[in-house]
């Protein structure tokens, strides 16, 4: 993920994305040149890229390989692949985000621009299914670990 100096607003969260596309991508052998234009800031970016990211992956159709399957000339003798089961396509099973704005002891599912500022600390949770996948914190004013736990019980999302 690439991105340019002038882009430099609060566009370093893509980075921290950069290791699980890379484990992603090389879980399937593929690779991929992400490019992105934020018109209007909006708050809640790292969200939005991977909910978008889930987006065009399951777009993807992967040809689903086992031991059953034949390469085959179409009629422009063009070499196609063909597998001799129901299962066509890998399912791409990608990973969604939420962020929520912590301020004091309130949270905001979602925050705009202005309420990320505002907040104490910004928290930004991967899940996939019911499964919680990651967390990004970041804060510029500092939250305590008090608030923080509160914050994860609130939302089930505290671990054993």
């Amino acid at each position: 993920v690439e991105t340019s100096e002038r882009d430099s607003v609060t566009f370093d969260d893509f980075f921290l994305i950069k290791d699980r596309l890379y484990k992603l991508f090389d879980r399937f052998k593929l690779g991929c040149v992400i490019e992105y234009k934020v018109l209007r800031n909006d708050g809640s970016l790292l969200s939005l890229f991977y909910n978008a990211f889930n987006v065009i992956l399951r777009g993807i159709k992967l040809p689903y390989i086992s031991g059953n399957y034949d390469f085959v000339k179409n009629q422009n003798d063009n070499i196609l692949f063909q597998a001799n089961n129901s299962n066509y396509y890998v399912e791409m099973d990608s990973i969604n985000a939420i962020t929520y704005g912590l301020i004091d002891d309130l949270c905001i599912t979602d925050p705009s621009f202005v309420e990320e500022e505002a907040s104490d600390a910004t928290l930004t949770v991967l899940y996939r299914n019911d499964t919680l996948n990651g967390l990004y914190l970041f804060s510029k004013h500092g939250i305590t670990l008090e608030t923080f736990e509160n914050f994860l019980v609130s939302k089930d999302l505290l671990l054993d």
